[in-house]
């Protein structure tokens, strides 16, 4: 007798697919059918990245059960730091894994700090899925992910939303962007119609307000010598990338930037630039607002 190889095939599809379950990871979590291990590890060093936002978490995600698994991470799901002084981090674009009875796998989470007062993360931090955001921040990370919005503008939404910072304090050079996130932030907020429009005139007027301009002055000795800049916290954690190792020629190279609480915090601060051929420059400075 022949055997029907597209039935056979059909048949143990249905099979494979009645044993797979699609879940949300809290399910999957309080049924423990699988187990994480969630690391913030530095995604890149491009220049002006910030440890407060990016994709800087490692979510690894093991299958304990004998089942097929799909499980999905949403957007608006919290990760929550195992050292408390350190900020949790709102997911912005929903993870899917799809695992076999076993199987691991890791995924780079695009995350964004939701506490502006608490400590930047630091490499190896370890975080946990302990708690939900607020019904606010995960309305806002949904309007984020489905718009494509990134970058320092939203991590500012983020704090509006969550620290009550001024809503003039979202940023952005795109206008269309600015409004839309000041728009939408300000009605998670309550705020009036007159009130959001009042943001965005002060936002797109006063620009990006710095509260100091750094200055630095930095001998190169030759063509190939590399140099570049970061911004450390007092606890020596990296927390700004200035400038990544570029070559920028024989002779002395100026370079200005703003620095802000908005972006670092509050505190005290020391830029370093390395240089392949020199010592250590360091600049100290603080800030308050």
């Amino acid at each position: 007798m022949k055997i029907n190889r597209i039935g056979l095939y059909g048949l143990i599809s249905l099979i494979a697919f009645k044993e797979c379950q699609s879940m949300n990871i809290t399910a999957a979590l309080k049924q423990s059918l699988v187990k994480t291990t969630i690391i913030w590890q530095r995604a890149s060093e491009e220049e002006s990245t910030s440890l407060r936002h990016g994709n800087n978490l490692v979510v690894s995600l093991q299958n304990l059960s004998g089942k097929n698994l799909d499980i999905e991470i949403p957007e608006g799901f919290m990760f929550t730091a195992s050292d408390s002084t350190k900020q949790n981090m709102l997911l912005i674009t929903a993870l899917q894994y799809n695992l076999l009875p076993g199987q691991s796998s890791s995924k780079a989470a695009h995350g964004y700090c939701c506490e502006a007062q608490d400590l930047s993360p630091g490499e190896k931090d370890v975080y946990k899925i302990k708690k939900e955001a607020s019904a606010g921040l995960k309305l806002l990370a949904q309007f984020v992910s489905a718009n494509n919005l990134e970058g320092y503008a939203v991590q500012r939404a983020v704090w509006c939303v969550s620290d009550r910072n001024d809503l003039a304090t979202i940023n952005s050079t795109d206008s269309s962007e600015l409004r839309k996130l000041i728009d939408f932030t300000g009605s998670l907020m309550h705020y009036s119609r007159a009130e959001i429009n009042k943001a965005f005139q002060k936002s797109t007027q006063g620009g990006k307000e710095f509260e100091k301009i750094i200055r630095l002055e930095i001998p190169v000795n030759s063509n190939e010598s590399q140099v570049w800049i970061v911004i450390h916290n007092i606890n020596s954690n990296k927390v700004q990338t200035v400038m990544t190792k570029q070559k920028p020629g024989k002779g002395m190279l100026v370079k200005n930037f703003g620095v802000s609480s908005i972006d670092l915090g509050k505190g005290e601060f020391t830029v370093r630039v390395y240089s392949t051929d020199r010592p250590v420059q360091e600049q100290k400075f603080k800030l308050d607002a």
